[in-house]
Parts: structure tokens; sequence; C-alpha cells
């Protein structure tokens, strides 16, 4: 799985902000599902993560039991998405990344 960090708008609140460090995809969607779909900016991806699915599957059910039956249901048994399809994940991070793992 992907790892990205990112800043929260706390309830997207421009002069609340957390700092998440090394956060899934799936816990996220989960965090716009609570403070809104454009209150976590400035995504960068960090590193791969070889997390069990069913790990995960737990932690966010605890960590975001409403926000996590709201966007995968209470029965979610479908593979959580492994990485963001680039919405608001900032590109430049990405590609320089890149360039120094070489």
């Amino acid at each position: 799985m992907q790892l990205y960090d990112c800043e929260v708008r706390l309830g997207g609140s421009l002069m609340h902000t957390v700092t998440k460090n090394e956060v899934t995809a799936p816990e996220i969607m989960c965090l716009r599902a609570i403070h809104g779909g454009d209150a976590v900016v400035n995504i960068r991806p960090r590193r791969n993560d070889r997390r069990a699915h069913r790990d995960e599957v737990d932690r966010l059910r605890k960590t975001y039991p409403k926000a996590f039956a709201e966007v995968f249901g209470r029965n979610h048994i479908e593979r959580l998405p492994q990485k963001l399809d680039g919405v608001g994940v900032t590109e430049e991070v990405e590609e320089a990344e890149e360039d120094g793992e070489e």
C-alpha cells in the first residue's frame, strides 16, 4: 500500500490544520469524509508498505468507524484502494523522490 504525508484542515478550516504522516489512501478517503472533500491537502507520496489488507480494514474500522462505514460500507469485503488516483497528490514531490532514488 502506498503511504502518504498530508495536511488535514480540521472541519475544513484553514486555521486548524494537522500534519499526518504515512497515511494510506483509504485513510485519506475517511479523513475527507469527516472533514470535507477538500480538507486533505499537500498530499505527498512517501513509500510503499506491505501491511495486510485485513489489518488495514480493522485499523480503519476502529479509528474511523462512522467514516469507514460511510465510504466503504458496513460489510466491506472488497480490496481497499492501494493508492490515490492522483487527485490532490502533489506530483512535484513524487517526481523528485523518483529522481532521488535512482
